[in-house]
């Protein structure tokens, strides 16, 4: 993702094929935390972290926190947010948001504003998934945190998010309409039903998936193992360390 957007925002530019030539793609990193994988709770626990709460997919979470009390899914979620209010990637009204702010008082719904790092990372340990449906993130560093632990992600397709999760591999990727460079394509609307469409499509998918989740236990293990072995393979801090300072060697012995 980071990729397509520079060549985007460098396009006419007649020294970009040479550049593109030494471009290296290094995710980041985080330490790997767990090796073994996890087993799935009785009750699905799910942790919503995210300051911007509408655009990161707080409004999505609460959905469906709201939407697994109708139907009877034992399911909890806990959300970590400021619940801050910006107009980047979710509709500029704050007010039109009022009804979902107020699922906070679900009874399945535990809500703290600030928690100390360690707490946050004491709570992916525990948690069955991180919740990311977002309208736009250029990576989502707290999935990677999740699965350090061994804990897969929910995430929307778009950005970078794509390259990390895999629909029903290491977690569950929500296919969204995105526009040329892999973002949501309405990100920038300022239609209510819109976004309101845009939330509900991702609540019933999420859904969907943990209905299905729930008659199939055993998958859970296999998503968890896979969300270990992504951070093992692509993100573990001494390898991506490693890479970084063979980059740097190679660099110094072609300026001498």
């Amino acid at each position: 993702y980071a990729r397509r957007r520079y060549e985007q925002n460098n396009a006419g530019w007649a020294g970009l094929t040479q550049v593109a030539q030494k471009l290296h793609v290094i995710h980041p990193n985080v330490p790997l935390m767990r090796t073994e994988p996890k087993q799935l709770s009785k009750e699905i626990h799910l942790l919503f972290i995210g300051r911007d709460w509408a655009r990161k997919g707080g409004v999505v979470a609460l959905r469906v926190a709201r939407e697994a009390l109708r139907r009877g899914l034992p399911l909890r979620l806990t959300v970590v947010s400021t619940l801050s209010h910006d107009t980047y990637a979710e509709h500029p009204d704050a007010a039109l948001y009022q009804a979902d702010r107020e699922l906070l008082a679900l009874p399945n719904v535990t809500y703290h504003q600030r928690l100390p790092n360690p707490e946050v990372l004491r709570l992916m340990h525990e948690v069955d998934f991180t919740l990311l449906a977002t309208a736009h993130d250029t990576y989502g560093f707290s999935v990677l945190e999740g699965m350090a632990v061994g804990t897969p992600a929910i995430v929307t397709n778009a950005a970078a998010l794509a390259e990390v999760v895999q629909d029903g591999v290491n977690g569950y990727a929500l296919p969204v309409q995105l526009n040329s460079l892999g973002e949501y394509a309405q990100m920038n609307a300022t239609d209510w039903e819109v976004w309101d469409a845009f939330y509900e499509h991702s609540t019933q998918q999420i859904l969907e998936r943990l209905e299905t989740l729930l008659d199939q236990r055993a998958t859970y293990q296999e998503m968890s193992m896979s969300a270990i072995e992504r951070i093992r393979t692509k993100h573990e801090a001494q390898q991506v360390g490693a890479h970084i300072e063979a980059l740097y060697d190679q660099a110094a012995q072609q300026a001498l």
